[in-house]
């Protein structure tokens, strides 16, 4: 849904510098957005929404909990597995679509794990990758 959103701009919340004027700004964006896309349930999103969506699709693509607990700042993993219920409820048919790819050099190891590549085995000199697609 967030993601059939016309972009006309970098910046949309530029003109604001309060926090009440950022909200009121994206809240008459959102349902100026959701009038024109013919579409009310946009008027469902809200600042705390995008917070939920990257938490939720870090999770999908690193399945690692702790990680996701950094991001969002939270003290205890109770309230980071909300998070990761979402994903595993979502995604539980799933076969595991994956990208692998299988390198022997440094440098191809550190553009493998900046692209979101994790390693997964080392076999007959060939370091094994793989990343959700």
């Amino acid at each position: 849904m967030l993601n059939n959103i016309p972009k006309d701009t970098d910046a949309p919340f530029s003109r604001t510098s309060t926090k009440k004027g950022l909200r009121v700004t994206f809240q008459q964006m959102r349902d100026k957005t959701a009038k024109k896309l013919n579409n009310p349930r946009l008027k469902q999103i809200h600042f705390h929404t995008f917070r939920h969506w990257k938490a939720t699709t870090e999770y999908y693509k690193l399945r690692d909990g702790t990680i996701i607990r950094h991001i969002l700042g939270h003290k205890s993993a109770v309230m980071t597995d909300r998070y990761i219920h979402i994903v595993e409820t979502l995604y539980h048919n799933e076969d595991g679509e994956w990208t692998s790819k299988a390198i022997k050099t440094k440098e191809e190891a550190m553009n493998l794990i900046n692209e979101g590549f994790t390693k997964m085995d080392e076999i007959d000199g060939y370091h094994i990758y793989r990343k959700r697609k």
